[in-house]
């Protein structure tokens, strides 16, 4: 089963090189490297999203322990209700952008092609399309 898969992984490269020097044949190595370059920013792109996820994730809760803190000194009648439901609100938000986070940034092959080689995102979105992905 492996020998399968890496064969059609290296048939999926072998067509997106052929494909790359077709074009560069046809419209030049200019249009190549903006190929190239825009895969390289789709991917800079999805890890920046990540990168935000995390951020509000990471500000939601700085500000519900703020919030904890700064309600210390009141009643316990005017805190409790006050806790519990910016607390709910809290894990609810922050679940749902770590969650948006973490699949943003666990594809390894926005890293690869953000840091170095978008030839291998290509190969990728072309096995996805192929339906072996």
């Amino acid at each position: 089963m492996e020998d399968a898969v890496e064969g059609t992984v290296a048939e999926a490269m072998k067509q997106v090189g052929a494909a790359l020097a077709e074009a560069a044949r046809e419209y030049g190595p200019g249009a190549v490297d903006l190929a190239l370059m825009a895969y390289r920013v789709d991917a800079a792109q999805q890890l920046l999203y990540g990168a935000v996820c995390l951020a509000i994730t990471l500000g939601v809760a700085l500000s519900y322990r703020k919030l904890w803190r700064a309600s210390e000194s009141w009643n316990e009648f005017d805190r409790d209700p006050l806790r519990l439901g910016a607390g709910v609100c809290a894990v609810v938000v922050g679940a749902f952008f770590f969650s948006g986070a973490f699949a943003l940034l666990i594809d390894a092959s926005a890293w690869i092609a953000a840091f170095g080689y978008p030839e291998l995102r290509i190969a990728m979105k072309a096995l996805e399309a192929a339906g072996l992905m």
